[in-house]
């Protein structure tokens, strides 16, 4: 027996841990030692084998001789007991946790806080077992051998339930949360509040499985040593999850995609379906599910296409040499008109042009916006144009060019000599007034020469003749099939209030 110094009982005479980790070993070399006279014989045996206060003594009494045979130190009757409250235990916590899955799956469009049925199940649960354990003390009196793995076990199981118990009561919480502030089911603020909600339920998690390590008497100090010790690794091991869970976080924050958007990530194509605390889950067009660690997705290059106002319809039509000037313009026009009437391309920003002369081909630039967000309706709504094209290209006598050789075979009817001899005449005279062009124009020729062209050409819708030019009268500008009757302009903004 020593005296305790420190500490909140210090001042008392306790046993020595010695002496009590040698309990055993004294009793072996007690127990066949003779009791003195007026000693309680057997009284150890007596205690470990009569109920507790809760079942009166004369039940078991007055049960056969054999319920009281002894088997690994406790009564046969204790272990009927032991069974029977234990498969109670377990058909009443299984009944309880199905009722509550039952009453949640039938209210799932009810308000959250009506769905509290699995978490009052286990609620429930956890009280049948502390109540089981509450029995097997103070009722069969479990206090060989087999009480501490049983009150182990069942320790073990309330704090597991009152842990889950943590996790459903934040998960509703949740939902709450969303329902009052009317989140779309899915989009990434509710994902949001589920992340911060499960963060908290993760730590007070943290703090339950300190708290049940120091209730079962391991002692936290050379666990903390140990983290200290081991810390470096710890950290290099949970790297990756801290990285998964901080591009996470940033997805949560810059919002680049939602729940349901439609994006290209990298070099592959997929909707967003779940954005969680590890990873991001897409399905591609394919089908497949793919989960992508939040670190590689974050910093991939995301564009949204589900985001769009609007799709651009940019391509460039290669047409044969052999079209003539006048073949092009008609093409032009014709593509304009076709473009400006068509319903789904706005006609902001709309334009055709001739973009220039290629190796095989003459370049007629097209740039128009589509008017739909949707990918697929986009798809159909080109599908349109192209064969709109294909059509005008056709009309026009012309056709697409494609990279090949033309062998001409014919007479030669070679140069043009007259007017090769006026080119080099006029060359001549350039040279003799000191007007030669090369490198640069003269100073007083350059402002001769500037602004003599027309823009627009003659015939053209603008075309006002220069001053002093007599003004001549031109048909008005149609083009070929069409009316001369001016539509009816639409009103400003008419894309943002219409069609879209």
């Amino acid at each position: 027996i020593q005296r305790i110094e420190h500490g909140p009982r210090a001042g008392e005479f306790l046993f020595s841990a010695e002496t009590v980790h040698q309990i055993e070993e004294f009793y072996e070399d007690a127990k066949d030692l003779p009791y003195k006279p007026g000693a309680l014989i057997g009284i150890y045996d007596d205690f470990a084998h009569s109920p507790g206060f809760i079942v009166p003594r004369s039940w078991v009494a007055a049960l056969p001789s054999w319920a009281n045979t002894v088997i690994f130190d406790e009564a046969l009757w204790q272990w009927l007991g032991l069974v029977i409250v234990a498969t109670t235990a377990i058909l009443i916590v299984r009944q309880l946790l199905r009722w509550g899955r039952r009453w949640d799956d039938r209210r799932q469009s009810n308000r959250a806080l009506i769905r509290l049925g699995l978490p009052l199940s286990v609620l429930a649960s956890v009280g049948i077992l502390y109540a089981c354990r509450y029995l097997f003390f103070n009722a069969l009196r479990l206090i060989g051998d087999l009480w501490l793995p049983v009150s182990f076990l069942l320790w073990t199981l309330i704090f597991a339930g009152i842990g889950w118990l943590v996790i459903l009561i934040f998960n509703r919480m949740a939902d709450a949360i969303n329902e009052a502030r009317q989140v779309r089911q899915g989009s990434i603020d509710g994902q949001l509040v589920r992340t911060v909600l499960r963060l908290m339920s993760l730590v007070i998690l943290v703090f339950l499985i300190l708290y049940a390590v120091d209730f079962f008497g391991i002692p936290l100090t050379p666990v903390v040593a140990g983290l200290g010790v081991g810390g470096l690794a710890i950290a290099l091991a949970v790297r990756p999850t801290l990285e998964n869970i901080i591009g996470g976080l940033t997805l949560f924050a810059d919002k680049p995609v939602r729940i349901g958007d439609f994006c290209r990530f990298g070099d592959e194509y997929g909707t967003v379906e779940q954005i969680g605390l590890r990873s991001t889950r897409l399905r591609k067009f394919n089908d497949t599910l793919v989960s992508l660690p939040n670190s590689d997705f974050s910093q991939r290059e995301l564009i949204n296409y589900s985001r769009r106002r609007r799709w651009l319809y940019e391509t460039t039509l290669g047409l044969r040499y052999e079209t003539s000037p006048e073949q092009l313009r008609y093409v032009m026009a014709k593509l304009r008109e076709m473009l400006l009437g068509h319903p789904k391309v706005s006609p902001d920003w709309l334009h055709v042009r001739f973009d220039g002369f290629g190796e095989y081909s003459l370049n007629i630039a097209i740039f128009a916006y589509i008017r739909t967000r949707e990918w697929l309706n986009y798809r159909a709504i080109r599908e349109d144009i192209n064969l709109r094209i294909m059509d005008i290209i056709k009309e026009a006598g012309t056709g697409f060019a494609f990279p090949s050789q033309t062998a001409y075979f014919g007479r030669d009817s070679g140069l043009d000599s007259v007017r090769g001899a006026d080119a080099e005449a006029k060359v001549q005279e350039w040279r003799s007034k000191g007007q030669l062009p090369f490198p640069d124009f003269d100073e007083k020729l350059r402002e001769e020469k500037e602004d003599i062209l027309d823009y627009p050409p003659q015939g053209s819708p603008g075309y006002e003749p220069r001053p002093g030019e007599p003004e001549t009268q031109t048909e008005p500008h149609t083009t070929p099939e069409t009316h001369t009757e001016t539509k009816p302009k639409r009103p400003k903004g008419w894309l943002r209030r219409g069609r879209s």
